[in-house]
């Protein structure tokens, strides 16, 4: 299930409200967390640059398919793998979080998705792993 953040969430009801949403960015981050972060973004364990050094994979705005509805949900997904290459240690992931900035940033949301990385392994999301929904 997608976790949205209260940043995306406010922008969504200030949208509603008539406040002009903010430029979306060209490119969304994926954040690995060993211990999921709150709404806001914060509290959680991101475990990303202990995984990959170079820290967060950008998926640009192209890089989703087109919008589709799963039972009452409607979500997009990612159209080719998100690889972090070879992972520098072994890790504990739980949560796969979205930013819109390589480090900081805002966040987004971002979904629980359990796995371990291990040291010298390959990290990556295979296309259409990493769903987006809104029910």
């Amino acid at each position: 299930m997608t976790v949205f953040s209260t940043y995306f969430r406010d922008g969504i009801l200030s949208y509603i409200k008539g406040t002009a949403l903010p430029t979306f960015p060209s490119n969304l981050y994926v954040a690995l967390y060993s211990v999921a972060p709150n709404r806001a973004g914060t509290g959680g364990t991101e475990n990303t640059t202990s995984i990959r050094t170079a820290g967060r994979v950008a998926i640009p705005s192209t890089g989703w398919d087109a919008i589709a509805s799963s039972g009452d949900s409607r979500q997009i997904q990612n159209t080719s793998a998100v690889s972090s290459g070879n992972a520098v240690n072994t890790a504990s992931i739980v949560f796969v979080g979205l930013w819109d900035a390589s480090t900081g940033g805002n966040f987004y949301g971002g979904v629980a998705s359990p796995f371990t990385s291990t040291a010298g392994s390959p990290v990556s999301m295979a296309s259409g792993a990493l769903i987006i929904g809104l029910t």
